[in-house]
Parts: C-alpha cells; structure tokens; sequence
C-alpha cells in the first residue's frame, strides 16, 4: 500500500531533488547551513540523583573527545549499578550544575547533508515541506501524538518495562512495547528515542508515539529491526522495509 510521508523543511536547506525523483534510504535530498549542534543527556534523570551530584558520577572530562557508546557516567551502591553510555560521538562541552543536563558538541559549523529517511519517489516539493510517496505494510492504532517519527523498530518484550531493561543504544529507534514505567520514559528521552508504539495507553510529551491494541501489537512485532515510520496525526504506522 502507497503512502505519502511528509517531511518537514526549514528555511536554511536546499532541497537536491525533483518531484517525481526516486530516492533510496539514505539519499541526499538537501543540504543545509549548520552552526554546531549540541545534544543533551539528562545525567539527574538517568541516575536519579541531585543536580550538584550529577558531575561526580561523570566518568569524562570537559573537552574529552568521546565516541557513541564509551561510558559516561556510573552510579554503583551496596546493590547495583548504573551505567550511562553516550548515544553521541562528540566533544563534552559542559556539565550544568544547576540542571543536571551533560552537553556534548555532535558537530562543527559548516555544510550538513539531509538524508532521506526512507525508500521512495518526490511526489511534492515546496519551501516547508517535502513529500515521498512510499509502499509498506500499514498498521492502525487508537490514538497518537507527537510528529511524525522513522527508525529502526525495537521490540522490548514483557508486560511493563522498567528503566534497567532499556539497556541498549536506542538513539534514533523506534521503541515497540506493550507498557513502561515513569523511569523508562524518561530514558527513552533522554536517550534520543525516535518514537514509541505502545498498548497501553499513555500520553508522553517528549516522545512521538502511537498507540495500538494488543493484537496489533504482536503483529507488527513480527517486523523488528525492520525500518517503520510512525505518523501520529493519522494514528497509523507504515513498515518500510
């Protein structure tokens, strides 16, 4: 089934291609000007501790060069530990004491490609918006939010996933799951989660998501580590590939 997925355009790209183009996954559609950008971990949130506490458990330096995955940070007490890996390759800028919040330098200013996000063909192209009409298996659900998400599907099993079994890179990844507690969402956050489907019903205000019932669920479980792409205005999720 076709189905047109819409992408944002702000006013400082330039769109590469032509309606009526075919772009793979990964295709340059644009360039734009990039001043730097930073990205945040939320270092309070992910080890539940204080503000003023969070630079004691940084297992990094200002200005270090760091590469995604490497340990930033590391909480251990009597009966457990927490470790908190970047989802960044980059350069630490600062820790905000007041905050709590680790900033890292993921890129320098200069020219920064747009990449296609999915396998199709331009069907519109103006200043704010580009539209691919793509062909997938399409799922419906009951209620959504957020803007429209893409990444690779992540399928946590079990009935209510807690913040310690989100123990992967789940930076640009859309999570599959039937619930999750307070501290899992904030993780998934914090960590840069593309989007969520879920089951139960939830309302997450920093994460796209959609919700879909049990059955559905299972079904599109079937699709993990497949690319699908979540459209929250329409309640529905495409598989891409």
């Amino acid at each position: 089934m076709s189905k047109l997925i819409k992408l944002p355009i702000t006013s400082d790209c330039r769109i590469t291609v032509n309606v009526g183009d075919k772009v793979d996954a990964g295709s340059v559609i644009g360039q734009k000007e990039v001043s730097g950008k930073e990205e945040e971990i939320k270092i309070t949130s992910l080890l539940k501790v204080k503000p003023a506490l969070a630079g004691k458990y940084l297992q990094i330096s200002i200005g270090d060069r760091i590469e995604k995955n490497d340990i930033i940070a590391k909480k251990k007490n009597l009966f457990s530990s927490s470790i908190i890996r970047s989802p960044f390759s980059g350069t630490v800028k600062e820790i905000n004491r007041e905050t709590g919040v680790l900033n890292i330098s993921t890129t320098e200013k200069g020219k920064e490609n747009l990449n296609s996000p999915v396998k199709g063909i331009i069907r519109k192209k103006d200043e704010k918006l580009l539209e691919i009409e793509v062909d997938g298996l399409v799922f419906s659900g009951k209620d959504g939010g957020g803007t429209q998400a893409v990444g690779k599907l992540e399928y946590f099993r079990g009935d209510r996933i807690g913040s310690l079994e989100i123990d992967r890179d789940i930076a640009g990844i859309v999570v599959l799951c039937k619930d999750l507690n307070r501290d899992a969402l904030a993780k998934l956050e914090a960590l840069d989660c593309s989007g969520l489907i879920i089951s139960k019903k939830k309302r997450p205000e920093g994460l796209s998501w959609v919700q879909v019932d049990e059955d559905v669920l299972t079904k599109i479980s079937e699709h993990e580590q497949k690319t699908v792409c979540i459209i929250p205005d329409s309640k529905s999720i495409i598989i891409l590939e």
